[in-house]
């Protein structure tokens, strides 16, 4: 039996099952709920294979397939990277020119089809690490100036950042942003959300922490949000918005940090956005530096729950069947809670609909006390495998080995003997 978070007051959801329009797009959401974007990092992680490299699996399809099938109005999927030097994490997806084939474009369609099925939306969020690149990927990575990320994150170490050139925003940023949006209409999803958030480099650029630039990319907020104004622009010139294709953004409310994001600002950079078109912006908060992606105020807890567990958790709330999320264990503490999101995901796209119509079967129960004592003596171990494989200069990539056998994806560790070079 799943424990759930206790409801104060019982009300009625369904406002929650009312449609949304997008102002922009004019696309409608059948219903209020949003599935936020989580990395799956489960893509293949092939560096020295370009055919493969960031190339989505049936995991992917499977997942996506359940996360429509359980009624969200909008599926934003996990971090899709622009830029194969710059990752996130490994085994992020990635769309880049250079790494183009045939059979990339099929998976990305089958994706796209399959999410769609059920009436809902399908919002890809696209993305590019900056100076928050692994040192095993890229010992000099680009960002917005030449701030270095000094802190340990995942055990990962960061290397030293290289400033872009005003030429370099549009050839290596800008221009990449719009050929991965492009690429993922032309394979039938519904629009994209640019990720602005958490410390990523267009967070590296709207903050005053990372962005020391005197061009017009750098000084007042206006300025820092300039490179989301012409993504923006960028996209809409080969996705015009009669297309009905939808661009969101995620923004940190603020950083938590010095000389960080503010409030005001935020507000200023949400208005710049809006005034230019976009559909929606998503609110968060936190860096690499002040991990605090975690809940702080009453009203996001009421608002935001894990949702991993139970992929139909929508359909479940809008019948009347359950009237809250499960209970999660690692609300504060972020490692913990990406590993085991991360590997809930998988464990839900170990089999299709078809193989499986129980759309939550083979999903670990992390409100069940028992299993979670279980999966943390598994997630130390592995975690010490991570730690052990960072010393010798190998990135291990995979999933916490827990309740999982039927998994499309990275098992492997890849020796970085070579790394990325900007120069």
């Amino acid at each position: 039996m799943v424990k759930r978070i206790v409801v104060e007051k019982l009300v009625n959801p369904q406002i929650l099952g009312q449609e949304l329009v997008l102002p922009t797009s004019k696309r409608v959401a059948k219903n209020r709920f949003m599935k936020s974007a989580l990395s799956e990092q489960t893509a293949l992680f092939t560096p020295d294979n370009p055919e493969t490299h960031g190339l989505p699996t049936q995991t992917h399809v499977n997942m996506y397939e359940k996360w429509n099938a359980g009624g969200f109005g909008i599926t934003v999927t996990g971090n899709v990277m622009v830029d194969q030097h710059h990752l996130e994490a490994p085994g992020n997806t990635i769309i880049q020119e250079e790494l183009d084939n045939p059979e990339r474009r099929k998976i990305w369609k089958q994706i796209a089809e399959i999410a769609k099925k059920h009436g809902n939306l399908i919002v890809a969020q696209i993305g590019h690490a900056g100076r928050q690149t692994s040192k095993l990927v890229n010992p000099k990575p680009f960002s917005s100036s030449t701030v270095a990320l000094k802190t340990k994150v995942f055990n990962r170490e960061f290397g030293d950042p290289v400033e872009l050139t005003t030429e370099q925003v549009k050839t290596e940023v800008v221009d990449k942003f719009v050929y991965t949006a492009k690429y993922l209409f032309d394979a039938g999803f519904d629009g994209v959300q640019l990720h602005g958030a958490h410390g990523y480099l267009l967070a590296q650029f709207m903050s005053r922490t990372t962005n020391k630039r005197t061009d017009k990319y750098g000084g007042s907020a206006r300025n820092r949000a300039q490179i989301l104004v012409e993504i923006y622009n960028g996209i809409r010139q080969q996705v015009p918005v009669e297309t009905g294709f939808i661009i969101g953004a995620k923004l940190n409310s603020v950083e938590f940090q010095n000389e960080g994001l503010s409030t005001d600002e935020a507000q200023e950079v949400a208005q710049t956005l809006d005034e230019t078109g976009f559909d929606f912006l998503e609110l968060s908060g936190g860096t690499y530096e002040t991990l605090s992606f975690k809940h702080r105020k009453e009203s996001t807890i009421k608002r935001e729950a894990p949702a991993a567990q139970e992929f139909d958790l929508p359909r479940q709330i809008l019948s009347g069947k359950v009237h809250s999320a499960a209970e999660f264990p690692f609300n504060d503490d972020l490692i913990a809670c990406a590993l085991a999101c991360t590997l809930q995901m998988s464990q839900a796209g170990q089999k299709s609909l078809a193989e499986d119509p129980n759309i939550n079967d083979g999903i670990m129960d992390l409100s069940d006390e028992e299993t979670v004592r279980e999966y943390l003596q598994i997630q130390n171990q592995f975690l010490l495998t991570v730690l052990e494989a960072g010393k010798e200069g190998k990135i291990k990539v995979g999933l916490v080995p827990y309740k999982i056998d039927n998994f499309t994806g990275n098992s492997s560790e890849f020796l970085a003997q070579k790394v990325s070079n900007n120069f």
